[in-house]
């Protein structure tokens, strides 16, 4: 089945509303004009009724005290061609004058042509024969009594059904004027919505061609598709950055197996061409840089499983305060070479996580912290529990890291000097590892740096 485009979905929305409305209404419309006007054709039928009442009760002769039936014959003829049978009785209830009587086939007629036309035309009209009695009264003296029957209500003439039928076609026209009007202003609306959509649909497939250029020159006012095309924007960005970062992570790998396998190949080609005798000592440099590529590889199988969507912790609860500080145990040596001192601040923070991935969490930030603190200042490390999570920050005092590299230092073989330099050694990885082994643990780590200090920070729930 072929889909129908958002144009024509929304016009044909618009124009469904609209008929759908148009009809509620003139059904209402119509009932309740029709309602009121068969009340205004009853209480019409009810005064001409009183009214022939009246001119009955003047036909009566006080002098005499009789009636005149002559007029009352033409009175009750002229009635009977507009549907109203009169019957006229003396004060004792005895006949003086019956219509039915007087002319019963005429009477037949008149009111079988007036039920026929109302069947024809307001079928379902809910029409009844009635049958009022007036009391004909002179002075406060009975005088007599008339009879008035008719179809109520009882249109009597063509204007009234003309009327009606005239009210039905102004709503009918007033409706295709509005569906019409309804078609033309979605169709419209439709075009000025969708016109946004299309471009933000073409800029996502040249992203997704690898063209990450986003230029909406059809910004829409919509506020929901101005936030779907910034969102568009946004990950065209972020596409383009995790290109970047893919294409330096070939470089940085590229790199940082080159020079150790350069070394191990320069060695043993010397070597083997007998330039350099098979020494000990150079035999040990070969172990040394072939233990730089096993120890960069087993960081990245480390990251990897790390990274995994179910890495395997095994928790136990420990005091991270002391294991920060068997952590820093470990650099008295660098850090009395290079007039350094590390000072543990804070309180006893217990968690329950794995330890040995923690350890090695807080072993990188120290190291990376010595690498970058100048010979003679202080590297201070600083615990605190706050009941629902604990937190350990190291802060150093080196030179400042920028507000763009605090954004990319813990990825991949990510160094913020830019360099490729190893006088402050690694990879590149070990901050990398740390955000892994946080957020493995559900926690979160930042940065924060100005001139004064720098400060890793990593919060772990308890």
């Amino acid at each position: 089945m072929k889909k129908r485009g958002l144009r024509f979905q929304l016009t044909a929305g618009f124009a469904i509303i609209v008929l759908a409305t148009i009809a509620v209404v003139s059904f209402a419309a119509n009932h309740l004009i029709r309602r009121q006007f068969r009340d205004y054709i009853i209480s019409g039928q009810q005064e001409f009724a009183h009214s022939l009442a009246e001119n009955l009760q003047s036909q009566y002769d006080e002098e005499t005290e009789g009636w005149n039936l002559d007029y009352v014959h033409g009175f009750g003829m002229y009635a009977l061609d507009d549907g109203y049978v009169i019957r006229l009785y003396d004060a004792e209830h005895n006949s003086l004058w019956d219509a039915e009587n007087h002319d019963m086939a005429l009477c037949h007629q008149i009111m079988s042509s007036i039920e026929q036309r109302m069947v024809e035309k307001l079928p379902g009209e809910d029409t009844e024969y009635i049958t009022v009695s007036y009391e004909l009264n002179k002075d406060g003296r009975l005088i007599g009594s008339a009879e008035i029957s008719y179809y109520s209500p009882y249109y009597s003439d063509e204007s009234d059904f003309d009327f009606l039928n005239a009210l039905n076609r102004i709503v009918f026209v007033i409706g295709i004027i509005a569906l019409l009007g309804a078609g033309v202003c979605g169709f419209i609306y439709a075009h000025r919505f969708i016109r946004p959509l299309q471009e933000t649909s073409r800029v996502a497939g040249r992203i997704a061609a690898g063209d990450y250029r986003v230029d909406f020159s059809d910004a829409s006012a919509a506020r929901e598709i101005k936030e779907l095309q910034d969102s568009v924007r946004r990950m065209a960005e972020s596409l383009e950055a995790n290109e970047q970062r893919e294409r330096n992570l070939t470089r940085d790998v590229a790199h940082e197996l080159r020079t150790p396998l350069a070394n191990v190949s320069s060695y043993l080609e010397a070597i083997t061409e007998g330039v350099w005798e098979p020494t000990k000592e150079r035999l040990s440099d070969c172990m040394q840089e072939i233990d730089r590529l096993k120890a960069i590889i087993a960081d990245l199988e480390e990251l990897h499983d790390l990274e995994d969507d179910k890495p395997k912790l095994h928790k136990e609860d420990f005091d991270l305060q002391r294991l920060a500080e068997k952590a820093a145990c470990n650099f008295d040596t660098v850090l009395e070479k290079n007039d350094l001192e590390i000072e543990l601040q804070g309180e006893e923070a217990y968690i329950s996580a794995d330890k040995n991935r923690i350890y090695q969490a807080v072993f990188n930030l120290i190291s990376n912290a010595v690498k970058y603190t100048k010979p003679g200042d202080k590297i201070i490390i600083k615990t605190e529990d706050n009941g629902a999570y604990v937190s350990l920050k190291v802060i150093n005092h080196g030179d400042m890291i920028s507000k763009e590299d605090q954004k990319l230092i813990f990825g991949r073989f990510y160094r913020a000097d830019g360099s490729r330099s190893r006088k402050t050694g690694g990879a590149g990885i070990g901050l990398a590892i740390v955000k892994a082994i946080v957020e493995a643990h559900n926690g979160k780590i930042s940065v924060s740096s100005d001139e004064k200090e720098t400060c890793f920070a990593i919060r772990l729930p308890t």
